[in-house]
């Protein structure tokens, strides 16, 4: 039998590299928290449990010795709850999040509207629109994108698991 294997199959690099953080403090801390499931993926949360890694919803929750910011990244308001608290962290949010981050919050402070492609209630989209401040505006779908008015300039980003096609279609109507 012939087996032919996706090219890219598995985890994205940075979903990969927020495991392998997580993998690396078990031996080093002894209670561990992730805030929210590290992945979407109830087979590594369960393993991770089997570490005595456990997911926590809320800073108010933590009760360790160390908290895993997951991949998807949190707002600001959220390392701010964790230096009040005096909570250690460790920041797994993925490269190419952080990156999106920043630049909505150099847009942000250059008073640039703010457009963010994806789900409204996602993790990383959470974060990103507590990076972009609440005059960001989230567009999830073409409709959603047909109903904004017009405006001169922007600061458009996506959600990283954005479909290309979906992304296109929306900056295209975004740009009219």
């Amino acid at each position: 039998m012939n087996i032919h294997l996706a090219e890219y199959s598995g985890f994205c690099y940075g979903v990969k590299r927020a495991i392998d953080m997580v993998c690396s403090f078990s031996d080093k801390y002894g209670n561990i928290s992730t805030l929210g499931p590290i992945i979407h993926n109830s087979a590594v949360v369960e393993k991770l449990l089997s570490m005595g890694v456990t997911s926590i919803d809320s800073v108010d929750d933590f009760n360790g010795d160390l908290l895993v910011i997951r991949s998807h990244g949190v707002s600001p308001e959220v390392y701010e709850a964790c230096r009040n608290k005096g909570i250690e962290i460790a920041d797994a949010t993925c490269p190419n999040v952080k990156k999106i981050q920043k630049k909505v919050a150099v847009c942000k402070q250059d008073n640039i509207p703010i457009i963010i492609v994806g789900q409204p209630s996602h993790p990383e989209i959470v974060g990103i629109m507590g990076w972009a401040g609440s005059g960001s505006i989230v567009l999830e779908t073409v409709d959603d994108a047909l109903k904004i008015p017009e405006i001169e300039r922007a600061c458009i980003v996506s959600q990283t698991t954005m479909p290309v096609d979906k992304w296109e279609d929306i900056v295209e109507i975004v740009k009219q």
